[in-house]
């Protein structure tokens, strides 16, 4: 898998879509901004806008996967739609996967690199992991053991189209969250970058499907 090529042809799918990905981009931003504009004072009010957060993210990301591999017809045209079990299930492999992370805590006791070692075991599950993501928002039946075999030929590949490179896009995001006063925007960029993260895992796992 050439991962330069796979990249370029991610940002040039988004380029090409950009029109219905504003849309799909356009109301959740409006949500943030309305969210921003409350003020949470409970624990019960902060879990309930991470949910919410959750519930938008899942959305974009499932509408990205799905113009990408099935075409802007596969949504609606104004690019809202109603959250279904489609998402509930992209949600759940999002915490399933999020468990399965957990063990590799114990390698931050390994002296000196523990942290380092930890981020990488990390980086690598998730691309052995992450093909369920798209399979998921296409309705495609595609389990984590599966995931885990489809990815074996582009283990290194996937771990810099799923880790590395999102981790690259978001530096903008983290260095403008330093900055006071700026958490609509941070939120707002935090949509686009993964617009074109999604973008990314899509191409691959379109490569992967036709290989």
């Amino acid at each position: 898998m050439d991962i330069r090529q796979i990249l370029k042809d991610s940002i040039s799918f988004v380029y090409y879509y950009k029109t219905i990905l504003g849309k799909v981009i356009f109301i959740p931003i409006l949500l943030i901004v309305l969210l921003s504009f409350i003020e949470y004072e409970s624990l019960f009010h902060n879990f309930m806008l991470y949910i919410i957060s959750l519930i938008i993210y899942t959305s974009v990301a499932i509408s990205t996967h799905r113009i990408i591999l099935l075409g802007p017809s596969s949504i609606p045209k104004h690019g809202f739609y109603i959250p279904s079990k489609r998402d509930i299930k992209f949600i759940l492999y999002t915490l399933v996967i999020g468990i399965l992370m957990i063990p590799t805590i114990i390698l931050v006791y390994i002296p000196y690199a523990g942290v380092v070692v930890m981020m990488i075991a990390i980086f690598y599950l998730l691309g052995r992991l992450s093909l369920v993501f798209p399979a998921i928002a296409i309705d495609q039946n595609l389990s984590i053991s599966e995931s885990w075999k489809n990815s074996k030929n582009y283990q290194f590949s996937m771990m810099i189209i799923v880790s590395i490179f999102p981790f690259i896009v978001s530096i903008p995001e983290k260095l403008l969250s330093y900055i006071p006063h700026t958490e609509i925007l941070v939120n707002i960029l935090g949509l686009i970058t993964t617009v074109f993260v999604v973008a990314a895992l899509s191409t691959a796992f379109k490569y992967i499907n036709e290989k």
